[in-house]
């Protein structure tokens, strides 16, 4: 599985807006690994 780390400024500023787009990005590469393994 392959997770993309974008490099967030320091925790306090836009961390919270960064962390749910990472999850998206995760969870985005992990479906499509699933479906060309189907």
């Amino acid at each position: 599985m392959v997770a993309l780390k974008v490099k967030a400024p320091p925790i306090g500023s836009f961390a919270p807006l960064h962390t749910p787009i990472d999850l998206v990005m995760v969870l985005d590469l992990s479906q499509g690994m699933i479906r060309e393994k189907l």
